[in-house]
């Protein structure tokens, strides 16, 4: 009995080997899948890694380009500031011009006047002319009659 209680017990060792050993195999193809399931997971992991890689690159492009337009945008800024301050400032000689070229036909008038071409109803008259026209223009006269007053003004005798 003890010979058959041997085998039988060797039989049961050789048994639970053989499954111990197919279920070890069968696990270690498992893993093996697992393995080169997780591997082609690191692969896309990588390709991804690779694309997030090339978006941050285009992205810095892309701010390096918004810097360049920032800095024509600084620059076209200051630009109109000159350019603003140049008109303000040759508003400012027109504004100069008009009244200079107002107060010289008010002196002209009322030189008139005080010669006797003019009366005080013609001065008065020129004279609101004047701030009507100035309010309306830069320059009140028309051709015509600047060629008028420069003709006025050589004459040596005014009549």
């Amino acid at each position: 009995m003890q010979t058959e209680t041997l085998v039988s017990l060797i039989s049961i060792i050789a048994t639970i080997i053989g499954s111990t050993a197919s279920i070890a195999y069968w696990l270690g193809k498992k893993f093996s899948e697992i393995d080169k399931k997780f591997s082609e997971i690191d692969k896309k992991f990588n390709e991804i890694d690779k694309r997030f890689d090339e978006i941050d690159r285009k992205f810095n492009e892309i701010n390096k380009k918004f810097s360049e337009i920032d800095e024509k945008f600084t620059k076209i800024d200051k630009e109109f500031n000159k350019v603003h301050e140049e008109i303000k400032t040759i508003d400012r000689k027109v504004e100069s011009i008009t009244k200079a070229t107002q107060d010289q036909l008010e002196f002209f008038s009322e030189f008139l006047g005080f010669r006797g071409i003019f009366t005080d109803k013609d001065i008065a008259f020129v004279k609101s002319e004047l701030q009507r026209l100035s309010a309306r223009a830069t320059n009140p006269l028309t051709k015509e009659e600047l060629k008028r007053i420069r003709e006025l003004i050589k004459k040596d005798e005014l009549t």
